[in-house]
C-alpha cells in the first residue's frame, strides 16, 4: 500500500505498490500516462510531467561508511597487485528486497607485502581495506546494507565491514518535462527539460547534494556536489552504464560545456559555452571562455584554459597532459597532451601535434607553431622559433626570432630576426636584431651580438662576432649567403665587414678592421682603426704561435728624459723592473721576426755557501754548435758592520777553452771585497766591469761549454759578509745562424 501522508498531488497520480513513500512532497502532473513515480520521495517538490521517475532502489556510493578497517589481508600474488592493491570479495546482508548490487573492496599494501603462498599457516599479512565501490548498484534496497570483506583461504586476518543506504530522491525539487527521470538520489535541485534526468536504459544514475539547471542539464550521469547551469551543461553519454563514473565537485556554466563525457570527472569548473563538447576523465581543470577543447576527449588533469578556441584538436589527438596553461586564443590548437606547458597569447603552439614536449612556455602569437616533442623552450614574442619541432632547451624573445630552428638545442635568440637564416641551430647565441638574418648554415657553436651582425653566414663553426655590422659581408641591405668559414673572432663596428668565402681562424678588432676589399682570407689579425688605419695587422702561422706585424708599434708609455746639455739625468725613468732586475734584449732579425738577444742571468751566495767548496754551473753546456758569450759581469755585496777577509782570495767565473779548463772569463779580488765591506757608510755595494777578465785584452770561448764559479784560495771572506750576488749578462751563438 503506498503512503502519501501530507502529500499534494495534483493531477493523475499512478499509484502502483512501487510507490511505497511519498512523505511531505508536493506534485503537479498531467494526466499522461504512466505519470510520475515516488519511490522514498519524501520531501519531495515534482512539478511536470514523468518528473521524478526513479529506479527502484539503487545503492547509493556517497552514503559508504567504514565501521571496520580490518587487517592482515595479503595485497597480492604477484607484483602487479602488490603495485596496484588487489581486490576481495565482499558479502551483502540487510536491504530488504533489494538484489543484484555488486560491490569491490581493495586493499591497501604495507611496506612488508610479501606473501608466502608456498606455506599456508605462516603468511606475511599486510594490509587493510581502503577503498570500496559499487560496481553495480542494483534495485530494490528500502534499508542499510551491511557489507563485509573476508578472504576465507587466509588465516589471523580481521574483516573489515562498511554499511551503505538505497538511493532515494528525499529533499529534492524537480520543475520540468522529465526533470530528475530515472534519476536517484537527494539534496538536488533540477530546473529544466530533462535537467538531471537518469539514463533510462539502467538504473546507474544517482544525483546528491547537486543542482542542474538547463534542458539536458546533468543528463544520464552520476553527480556528487556539482553545479551545472545552461542547456547540455554537464550532460553525460547516454550509452554508459559504468557506475563508477561519478562526476564529482564540477561547477558548469554555459551551454554543451563538459559534456558528453565517459569517465570519472572531478573538481572542475567551467564557464562559457560550448567549452569541452566531448569530455572523458577530467580532473582539476579551469576552463573558462568559448569552444575551448572542442573536441578534447581525456581532459586529464590541472590544465588551465581562458579565451577562445584553445586546445581544439579533432581526431586521433583527443588528449590532454598535465599542469597546462592556455590564455588567449587557438593555443595548442592541435594538441595539448603533453605536461607543464604554458600558452599565453594567441596562436601559440598552434600546428604542430604537441605530443610528448613538456615544460615549454610560449608568451605572445604564432610562437613555436610546430613544436611536437621538444622540451624545454621558452619564446616570448611574434613567431618565434616557428619550425622548432623537436628542438629542446632554446630561449626565442622578439619577432620571427629563431624561425628555421627545428630541432636544434640549448641555443639563444634574442632580438628581430635574430638567428633567421641560421638552421638547426646548437650551442648558439644570437643577440641583436638582424643578427644571422640571411643564409642557411646548419653549424652550431656561434656567438653574434650586435645589429646585423654575421648577416649572411652558410657555413662554419664557432664563430664570435660582436658589434654593430661586424662581418656583416655586402652591407646591411645584403641577404646573399656570403661567408662558410668558421673559428672566426671579429669585435667592433662593421670589423671583418669584408671577409667573404671560405674564411677561417681569423681575428678582427677595431671599428672596420679587417680588408678594405671583398676576399677570404685564413689565419689574419687586424686591430685598431680599418680601412687601412689599422694599429696593427698580420699573419697567424696555422699553429698560432707568431705573429707577422705590418707597421710600427708604439710604446707611449716607455718615453724617458734621456737627451739633456749640461743639467743632470734623472736615472729613475718609468717601467723599471717591478721585481726581478734580471732582463732580456728583444731584437728584430733580416726577416722582421722578434727575437731574444742578450740576456741576464742572476745569482746569490751567501757567506757560508762561499766559504764552502765552490765549483757549482752557473750556465749549463747550451749544446752542439752553440757558444755562451759573456759580455758583463756585475757584482752587488751585502754585508753588516765592517769587516776585511783575505786579500789573497778572489771569485772567479770560468769556461774552459781549447787549450785550458781553467778559462778565466771574470774575477772578483778580495781587495775589492774588503773595500765595500769595510765602508761604514753603507750596508751594500756594487763591483762591475766588462770582460775579459783584466789579465788579457781578449779571451777566445769555446763550444758547448758551461759557466762555472770558483774561488782561488781558502781564505775566509769578511765576517760581515752577508751575500754575493752575480749578474752575466751573456749571448747565445749558433754556428748554423750566426
Amino acid at each position: 500500500m503506498a503512503y502519501l501522508q501530507t502529500t499534494c498531488v495534483i493531477g493523475t497520480l499512478a499509484i502502483s505498490a512501487s510507490n511505497s513513500n511519498a512523505l511531505g512532497s508536493i506534485i503537479i502532473s498531467d494526466t499522461m500516462s504512466p505519470g510520475p513515480e515516488f519511490n522514498g520521495n519524501c520531501n519531495l517538490i515534482a512539478i511536470g510531467q514523468n518528473t521524478s521517475l526513479t529506479g527502484s532502489g539503487g545503492l547509493d556510493i556517497s552514503t559508504i561508511v567504514m565501521t571496520q578497517d580490518g587487517s592482515g589481508f595479503c595485497p597480492a600474488y604477484n607484483y602487479y597487485q602488490i603495485y596496484n592493491g588487489s581486490s576481495k570479495p565482499v558479502v551483502l546482508t540487510g536491504g530488504g528486497s533489494g538484489t543484484g548490487a555488486a560491490v569491490s573492496a581493495n586493499v591497501c599494501r604495507y611496506t612488508s607485502y610479501y606473501f608466502n603462498n608456498n606455506n599456508p599457516g605462516n603468511e606475511v599479512y599486510c594490509g587493510d581495506v581502503n577503498n570500496v565501490s559499487i560496481d553495480n548498484p542494483g534495485s530494490g534496497y528500502t534499508s542499510t546494507v551491511t557489507g563485509v570483506v573476508s578472504d576465507p583461504c587466509k588465516t589471523n586476518e580481521v574483516c573489515a565491514i562498511f554499511t551503505v543506504d538505497p538511493l532515494s530522491n528525499q529533499n529534492s525539487i524537480n520543475i520540468g518535462h522529465n526533470a530528475g527521470c530515472r534519476s536517484q538520489g537527494k539534496n538536488t535541485i533540477r530546473i529544466g527539460e530533462s535537467a538531471g534526468r537518469g539514463n533510462l536504459e539502467n538504473s546507474y544514475c544517482f544525483h546528491t547534494d547537486s543542482i542542474a539547471i538547463g534542458t539536458n542539464t546533468m543528463l544520464s550521469g552520476s553527480f556528487i556536489s556539482s553545479i551545472a547551469i545552461g542547456e547540455a551543461a554537464l550532460k553525460g553519454n547516454n550509452i554508459c552504464t559504468n557506475f563508477n563514473r561519478c562526476i564529482v565537485d564540477n561547477v558548469v556554466i554555459g551551454k554543451y560545456s563538459l559534456c558528453n563525457f565517459k569517465s570519472s570527472t572531478q573538481k572542475n569548473v567551467v564557464v562559457g559555452n560550448c567549452n569541452v563538447v566531448n569530455g572523458c576523465y577530467s580532473q582539476c581543470n579551469y576552463i573558462i571562455g568559448w569552444c575551448n577543447g572542442t573536441y578534447a576527449c581525456n581532459l586529464n588533469r590541472v590544465n588551465v584554459i581562458i579565451g577562445t578556441l584553445n586546445s581544439t584538436a579533432c581526431g586521433s589527438n583527443k588528449n590532454y597532459g598535465i599542469n597546462n596553461i592556455a590564455i588567449g586564443a587557438f593555443n595548442f590548437k592541435t594538441q595539448m597532451c603533453s605536461s607543464t606547458n604554458n600558452a599565453i597569447g594567441y596562436a601559440n603552439m598552434c600546428a604542430g601535434i604537441v605530443s610528448s614536449a613538456n615544460n615549454n612556455q610560449a608568451l605572445g602569437a604564432f610562437n613555436m607553431r610546430s613544436l611536437t616533442t621538444g622540451d624545454c623552450n621558452i619564446a616570448i614574442g611574434y613567431q618565434n622559433g616557428d619550425c622548432t619541432t623537436t628542438g629542446c632547451l632554446n630561449v626565442y624573445m622578439g619577432l620571427y626570432a629563431g624561425c628555421k630552428n627545428c630541432t636544434g638545442g640549448r641555443s639563444i635568440y634574442i632580438g628581430c630576426a635574430a638567428g633567421c637564416g641560421m638552421i638547426n641551430q646548437n650551442d648558439s647565441i644570437f643577440i641583436g636584431p638582424g643578427v644571422s638574418r640571411y643564409g642557411s648554415s646548419e653549424q652550431g657553436g656561434h656567438i653574434v651580438m650586435g645589429v646585423d651582425a654575421l648577416r649572411n653566414m652558410c657555413a662554419g663553426y664557432f664563430n664570435t662576432v660582436i658589434g654593430y655590422g661586424a662581418m656583416c659581408v655586402g652591407g646591411q641591405n645584403s641577404s646573399t649567403c656570403a661567408i662558410n668559414g668558421g673559428c672566426n673572432i671579429a669585435i667592433g663596428p662593421y670589423a671583418g665587414q669584408c671577409i667573404k668565402g671560405a674564411s677561417n681562424n681569423n681575428i678582427y678588432i677595431g671599428q672596420r678592421s679587417g680588408p678594405t676589399f671583398f676576399t677570404a682570407e685564413t689565419y689574419k689579425f687586424y686591430l685598431g682603426q680599418g680601412q687601412g688605419n689599422h694599429l696593427m695587422c698580420g699573419c697567424l702561422n696555422a699553429t698560432g704561435k707568431s705573429l707577422t706585424i705590418s707597421g710600427s708599434i708604439d710604446f707611449g708609455d716607455y718615453t724617458s728624459t734621456s737627451v739633456t746639455t749640461t743639467s743632470a739625468l734623472n736615472p729613475n725613468q718609468n717601467n723599471q723592473a717591478p721585481t726581478y732586475d734580471t732582463l732580456a734584449t728583444l731584437a728584430v732579425d733580416p726577416s722582421g721576426n722578434v727575437v731574444r738577444g742578450d740576456q741576464e742571468g742572476t745569482w746569490t751566495f751567501t757567506r757560508a755557501q762561499l766559504q764552502a767548496t765552490l765549483g757549482q754551473t752557473l750556465i749549463s753546456a747550451p749544446g752542439s754548435g752553440k757558444a755562451i758569450i759573456i759580455h758583463q759581469v756585475d757584482w752587488m755585496v751585502k754585508y753588516t758592520g765592517t769587516s776585511t777577509g783575505s786579500t789573497s782570495q778572489r771569485l772567479e767565473l770560468r769556461q774552459a777553452t781549447q787549450t785550458s779548463t781553467v778559462g778565466t772569463i771574470a774575477v772578483f779580488p778580495g781587495q775589492q771585497i774588503n773595500e765595500i765591506t769595510n765602508f761604514s757608510g753603507d750596508t751594500s755595494g756594487f763591483y762591475s766591469r766588462d770582460t775579459p777578465s783584466g789579465q788579457v785584452d781578449a779571451r777566445y770561448y769555446k763550444n758547448n761549454t758551461a759557466t762555472t764559479i770558483a774561488k782561488t784560495t781558502s781564505g775566509n771572506f769578511p765576517s760581515g759578509l752577508t751575500s754575493i750576488s752575480i749578474k752575466i749578462k751573456y749571448r747565445l751563438y749558433d754556428v748554423n745562424t750566426f
